[in-house]
């Protein structure tokens, strides 16, 4: 028997036991794991080699076109990064479950006129296997309910450039790292790293570059600016820099802003 795929729904339970379900677009979880091939120290191209398993990484990305009341909720589970157990839904009503998950990254993709997308990558630490009636009755109601998908006019960024803003994107990656010791091949532990937030903005019809002195056009500027998507809203220091682009052809003149989050100097 051949399955067809996912239903297009993800249950997250927190570790506070709280569960929340969304439709997805897709979803890709996967074991990626090798292996060690050595020749023996008495070496002869006839000799055996010994083979050996190497360590091994549970990864997954999921990609969702981002309804109503879940901006916020997306946006902790990276933040934060919590230890999540995600369980991604078969059309037959099979599923695979993933313990100790965290997120590592989320990006935010507003385009003027489209729905409002986001995707995740994610690292986990176990594949488990069990049943859970009352999870799928919850799956189970997402195939009648409805829920109402953003649009570009529930988002928004200001405080960097007043001009007309045809797409940004916003991502928070927080470079999870994997403590993997004797006990198992895959990891032990999930910790989180440095966090980094980046993205960028694109603009039309920018002809002159926003600053008064054309000596300074290699500088960065830095400045206060506020995001947000629906119920979620942030405010950070942003360092960016200017790329205009004039084109020889009848397209449009679009100028990408390229932008990073910085402290404040005190």
């Amino acid at each position: 028997m051949l399955y067809k795929g996912f239903t297009g729904i993800a249950i997250v339970t927190l570790p506070s036991s709280v569960k929340f379900g969304f439709r997805f677009s897709s979803a890709d979880f996967s074991l990626v794991q090798g292996l060690n091939v050595y020749l023996p120290s008495y070496g002869g191209q006839q000799e055996r080699r010994i083979i050996s398993p190497t360590t091994g990484d549970i990864t997954g990305r999921i990609s969702t076109v981002v309804g109503e009341n879940l901006a916020q909720r997306f946006y902790d589970l990276v933040y934060l990064a919590p230890e999540l157990t995600v369980t991604l839904y078969y059309y037959s009503g099979k599923y695979r479950k993933f313990g100790g998950t965290k997120a590592e990254s989320l990006t935010f993709d507003c385009k003027a006129g489209e729905l409002v997308t986001a995707s995740f990558d994610f690292l986990s630490l176990t594949e488990l296997q069990d049943t859970d009636s009352i999870e799928y009755n919850l799956v189970k109601s997402f195939r009648t309910d409805t829920q109402k998908l953003l649009t570009w006019d529930k988002t928004g960024m200001s405080g960097v450039y007043s001009g007309d803003k045809i797409s940004f994107s916003y991502t928070i990656k927080n470079n999870l790292v994997t403590i993997k010791t004797a006990k198992s091949l895959l990891p032990r532990k999930l910790n989180k790293g440095i966090q980094e937030v980046t993205g960028n903005l694109v603009i039309v019809d920018a002809v002159k570059p926003p600053r008064s002195d054309p000596s300074i056009e290699n500088a960065v500027f830095e400045d206060d600016a506020t995001f947000y998507v629906d119920d979620w809203t942030v405010n950070h220091r942003i360092a960016a820099h200017w790329s205009f682009r004039t084109p020889l052809t009848p397209e449009t003149v679009l100028t990408t802003l390229e932008w990073t989050r910085v402290d404040q100097l005190t």
